[in-house]
């Protein structure tokens, strides 16, 4: 209903009038404005209704996701940001022909990674670094510093008491080497 009344709105004001809609008909040189319109409309509203239901869908879904029935997980998608996201990796990789495909993908599977979180973690008893690295972006020091943190948690401190005794670093060492290739 609501994209009805904003199509006659449009029509209107570019046939420049009701009277011009019910008794001439549209001029020929309103035809196309009103085309490009009609469509642009049909890109907007597809792109929010995506957005809209990528964002609800989530958030549903981790809001009710428990692991073990005690560890909550949330995610706080926001309808808008999303919107903008996928919109404007639309316009980039259509101007691009494609080029900034992986990035768009990057972008939005980011802006999603960002917004999960662990909303109990009372249960989560154990939990131990295994290993810090950083590197500088592109491998100039003049970048931007990117850090790595490895660790594992556990629900249970007897599964932690257990592997604090065979740290993971050991484990990871006594497994065989595999051969590097020299080219």
């Amino acid at each position: 209903m609501g994209i009805g009344i904003v199509t006659s709105i449009i029509m209107v004001f570019f046939l420049g009038g009701i009277d011009v809609v019910f008794e001439q008909g549209p001029a020929p040189e309103a035809i196309f404005s009103i085309i490009f319109f009609v469509y642009l409309l049909l890109f907007i509203i597809m792109f929010w209704s995506k957005s809209y239901l990528t964002t609800r869908v989530r958030n549903y879904v981790y809001a009710n996701t428990k692991l073990d029935g005690e560890i909550q997980l949330g995610s706080n998608l926001e309808v808008m940001p999303f919107f903008w996201i996928y919109l404007s990796n639309f316009l980039l990789v259509l101007f691009t022909l494609g080029l900034a495909y992986p990035w768009a993908i990057i972008r939005v599977t980011k802006y999603m990674a960002e917004t999960i979180s662990v909303t109990n973690t009372k249960h989560l008893n154990a939990f131990k670094l295994t290993k810090i690295s950083g590197a500088y972006w592109k491998g100039d020091s003049k970048n931007e510093m990117l850090q790595r943190i490895y660790g594992t948690a556990w629900s249970a401190s007897v599964m932690a008491k257990a592997l604090k005794d065979s740290p993971p670093q050991k484990r990871i060492e006594k497994q065989p080497r595999k051969p590097q290739r020299v080219r």
